[in-house]
């Protein structure tokens, strides 16, 4: 994951996502997912939501993803995720310690007096949090602490895992769409099905979507407690 291509294709699809109706379509929901074309070059699918409809092109050589948005049989946006641009991961707020993170930005350093936590830097930039860098003193919210830790510990895990049976740009591209399935779940939902993960693939990649998930809802209880930017 990283800061500059992700968060400019998560932005794109925030962008994209503002006009929107209230309700988002399910990933699972498959029976709203049009397969326009499969082969062993490359996968088109388009979901409707609303007004909208997502056409995401995803090329299966390139791992490249095209997403774009369509309202009324016109074209409103576009977003290219190229996952072999990457560089690095963006950087944890604490540079006093080597930091447990996951590839989707979720983290944490232990201290003696505060501990520190990272979410992903795409949420920030799109409006979800102010810092993707917050301190707490350790014995607050304890219980919180300890399972959004232990939740970053089994999303690394996954994360490795994935790495075994998919390409390291395939795992960018998963890590990608959990976060994308946060802020605009209509978008998540046609890059999803898109994607041509194999069958262990797509098991691993629905945990870490849902894992990416519980760290979010975990970050956003701990955030109000913040005693330290």
């Amino acid at each position: 994951m990283t800061k500059k291509f992700v968060s400019m294709f998560l932005a794109l699809v925030m962008c994209l996502a503002l006009s929107a109706p209230a309700f988002a379509v399910k990933i699972e929901d498959e029976s709203k997912i049009k397969i326009i074309k499969d082969n062993e070059i490359e996968r088109i699918v388009e979901l409707q939501e609303g007004n909208l409809i997502y056409h995401v092109h995803y090329n299966k050589v390139s791992n490249i993803m095209t997403t774009q948005t369509i309202q009324d049989g016109k074209k409103i946006g576009e977003s290219v995720f190229d996952p072999n641009r990457t560089t690095m991961l963006m950087p944890f707020a604490s540079g006093i310690a080597t930091p447990i993170q996951s590839k989707t930005g979720f983290g944490y350093i232990l201290g003696e007096t505060y501990n520190d936590y990272a979410c992903s830097d795409e949420l920030v930039e799109n409006g979800r949090y102010q810092y993707h860098g917050i301190k707490l003193k350790k014995d607050s919210v304890t219980e919180i602490q300890k399972d959004f830790r232990a939740t970053v510990d089994s999303l690394i895990s996954k994360e490795t895992e994935l790495e075994y049976v998919e390409s390291a740009t395939v795992v960018t591209l998963v890590v990608a769409i959990a976060l994308t399935a946060i802020i605009a779940p209509g978008a998540a939902a046609a890059q999803w099905a898109a994607l041509a993960l194999s069958l262990d693939g797509e098991k691993v990649a629905i945990e870490i979507r849902s894992l990416t998930k519980t760290c979010e809802s975990y970050y956003s209880m701990l955030y109000p407690y913040r005693v330290v930017m």
